[in-house]
């Protein structure tokens, strides 16, 4: 953290004209959680989450008239508690122009962009990936990928699309095996008068060698769309996995809506319901959740708010409260059916 801090100061001290171009930027988010994991014997907890606060450095350079150097380094920090030192988020340099940009690096696939552009609780307890980005354990596809060349185009009469292939990336297994993830994620988004349609898919391959049970890949397709009138805003979003983790057959649907009405100039009430189908042979392992709650804004930097989330796991699910959030409410399983994990949450934002 020392050499971190003593970076920044480095940069704070170099002459304006050599940063004109370099932005430091960061987004503290604390909240307030009084969550229960819904078991017969669990009781509520209250703790303070570091909700995917960060730092990061981003900038270009003119080259040409038609030509720039682009940059970006994030970190993820824990600005609840000691510890944690700090995690690794986006991160690429790459070439834009008139005709888009080619980036390198580590960064969010297309796919998971398209989930994120009808987000109504991004990073919050209410947040969807709770359904959207995992099952069973697995990361299904809300993914950040190592390895990455991506293409994003110029919107062009509100349309644009993304390109990104994820190479091999030599990580091994825990017998020590080499298992490369290879893939691709791409998106195709129209934006124009409040109105957002966009579609996204993912294919990954996990290296393993196919047989009866185990495929060599594993897919995502999703299709989102939004209309925001700028009073109110409506979104739906349905996704498809398909052999998750690598499982052969176990596949799923998810189904998802939520709508926001601003109160004044700062409110906004919010809710959002996500359904997860059974997956695989099994029965009973879908989950839905619902999240409601109230959104004020202090100023244009910084956000109160305050949420109740409630997840309904079926018989043999393993769903958790908040997807995306700093500390997770793990579903009880201790009993002879899945918890309904739970929970109240109290927040703040700051953006610098």
């Amino acid at each position: 953290m020392k050499y971190f801090i003593s970076s920044i100061a480095l940069l704070g001290a170099l002459s304006s004209s050599v940063l004109a171009d370099t932005i430091l930027y960061g987004r503290l988010h604390n909240s307030i959680d009084m969550t229960d994991s819904g078991g017969d014997n669990s009781g509520t907890q209250t703790t303070v989450s570091s909700n995917s606060s960060r730092i990061g450095v981003k900038g270009s350079e003119k080259i040409t008239d038609d030509l720039s150097a682009v940059y970006k380094v994030e970190w993820g920090l824990n600005s609840a508690e000691n510890g944690g030192g700090l995690s690794d988020r986006n991160r690429y340099v790459g070439f834009k122009g008139d005709w888009g940009a080619v980036l390198t690096g580590r960064m969010d696939t297309p796919n998971k962009m398209i989930g994120r552009k009808v987000g109504l609780f991004s990073d919050e307890l209410g947040d969807a990936r709770t359904i959207t980005a995992k099952f069973d354990g697995s990361t299904v596809s809300d993914r950040r990928a190592d390895n990455v060349v991506a293409y994003m185009s110029p919107k062009v009469s509100g349309a644009s699309v993304a390109v990104a292939a994820v190479l091999e990336d030599g990580q091994k297994d825990a017998l020590g095996n080499e298992k490369t993830v290879q893939g691709y994620s791409a998106n195709a988004v129209y934006e124009a008068g409040g109105l957002m349609v966009g579609v996204g898919h993912t294919t990954l391959d996990s290296g393993e060698v196919s047989t009866d049970r185990k495929t060599s890949s594993s897919q995502t397709t999703r299709l989102a769309a939004a209309y925001d009138t700028g009073k109110v805003k409506v979104t739906g979003l349905y996704q498809q996995d398909s052999d998750i983790a690598g499982q052969s057959g176990v596949d799923r649907d998810v189904y998802g809506v939520g709508g926001a009405v601003k109160l004044g100039h700062s409110g906004k009430i919010k809710a959002q319901y996500y359904v997860a189908g059974d997956a695989g042979e099994k029965v009973d392992n879908g989950a839905s959740l619902i999240a409601v709650g109230y959104d004020h804004h202090l100023s244009k930097r910084t956000k109160v708010y305050a949420q109740y989330v409630q997840v309904d796991n079926d018989k043999h699910a393993t769903y958790d409260t908040g997807g995306g959030h700093g500390d997770k409410i793990k579903a009880d399983l201790t009993g002879t059916e899945s918890g309904d994990p739970s929970g109240v949450s109290v927040g703040v934002i700051h953006k610098f």
